[in-house]
Formats: C-alpha cells, sequence, structure tokens
C-alpha cells in the first residue's frame, strides 16, 4: 500500500488548480480564457505545482515523480484551440454551460511536465497509460491517484449527507429506510467493537 502521507499530499493538493464556485467557475474560467487555450482546473493545478509554485525556481513545488503522478488524474492532452462565442440565442448574455464545460485534461504548456513524469514509462506503457475511451476521457489513472480519487467521493458524499441532514432535507427515519442495519452490519460491529478481527 501506499504511504499514507503520501495520500494525504494528494488528497490535500488535487483541488489547487480549482476556482471558487465548483464546476460552474471552471465552465465560466474556461469561457473566459477560450481565446487563450481555455481552462481546466486539474490542468491548472499540475500547473500550480510544477511552475508557479515558487519552491524551486525551475520545478515548482519540486514535488517527486510518484506524488505528480498521482496527481495527474486525467493523462491526457488538452489541445489549444479558438473556441468560438456560443452565446444563447435571444438570451443575451448567457453562454451555454455545456458548449464551454472543460474537457478533463491537462494544458498542452505542460507537456513537457508529463513528458518527464512519464519518462521512465515503456513506449507501450506511455500509450496505454494517455488511452481514451470513444468520447475521449482518459482511462487510466496511478492506483495512488485511484485511491485519492475514491477518498474524495467518499468525503464529498459524506458531506452531502451531512448537509442534508443539517438542512432538514433528510430525517433519520428517512435515512433508516434507505440504509437498511443489516447493509452496514460489518462497519457497525466494528464501530461498537463486538465483532472479531
Amino acid at each position: 500500500m501506499p504511504d499514507p502521507k503520501l495520500i494525504e499530499t494528494l488528497g490535500l493538493a488535487h483541488d489547487l488548480g480549482h476556482p471558487p464556485f465548483g464546476h460552474g467557475g471552471e465552465v465560466a474560467l474556461n469561457y473566459c480564457m477560450r481565446a487563450h487555450g481555455g481552462f481546466e482546473g486539474n490542468g491548472q493545478g499540475l500547473r500550480i505545482l510544477t511552475k508557479l509554485e515558487n519552491v524551486s525556481r525551475e520545478n515548482g513545488a519540486d514535488l517527486t515523480r510518484r506524488t505528480l503522478l498521482g496527481l495527474l488524474k486525467y493523462p491526457v492532452v488538452l489541445k489549444v484551440k479558438r473556441q468560438e462565442d456560443r452565446a444563447r440565442s435571444g438570451s443575451g448574455r448567457a453562454i451555454d454551460i455545456s458548449s464551454y464545460k472543460p474537457p478533463k485534461a491537462y494544458m498542452e504548456s505542460e507537456q513537457n511536465v508529463v513528458d518527464w513524469l512519464l519518462r521512465p514509462f515503456s513506449a507501450n506503457d506511455k500509450t496505454k497509460f494517455g488511452a481514451t475511451n470513444a468520447k475521449g476521457k482518459a482511462v487510466h489513472k496511478t492506483f495512488d491517484c485511484s485511491i485519492m480519487n475514491l477518498a474524495d467521493d467518499i468525503a464529498y458524499g459524506v458531506h452531502d449527507l451531512e448537509d442534508a441532514i443539517t438542512l432538514g432535507l433528510l430525517g433519520e427515519q428517512q435515512f433508516r429506510e434507505c440504509i437498511k442495519e443489516d447493509d452496514c452490519k460489518d462497519f457497525l460491529e466494528r464501530k461498537r467493537g463486538t465483532r472479531d478481527e
């Protein structure tokens, strides 16, 4: 298993490039940067950590190859291209949000960083690692990145559940109807200390 400190580092660093207001902020920035190749939060995070952070003059935060590979959630390059304006007709200044949702990728300007990250890989492994599905989405990531991504999904799910309870959108009875005690038996036994390990 990976070192817990590595996974903690990935968890803390993986969203550094994301703007405020979540995916809506990312879409807005992609729209604003359309004439300059667009914007993608994960690609921006890679740029921040490898170029903009000032721990090292030439290597940004000077993180290890393994750490940066763990942060490379989408090992696919976003080819820079000018994006035409796609405003909704008759809606004034509103933009078509679906047209400006950025593809999940790193920016072409970080290609030299990714080349360095993948240098130890064989040509065949580089090709496999950068493979995409029919929709052009990355299909692979490192094991470390997969753990971080799963932890991130769990954390968001728990926070959403806590928000729903706090706002009164979900009561205890509704929760118990959706999540049966038998489905959580192992967890509850461990929590109560009644399960033999």
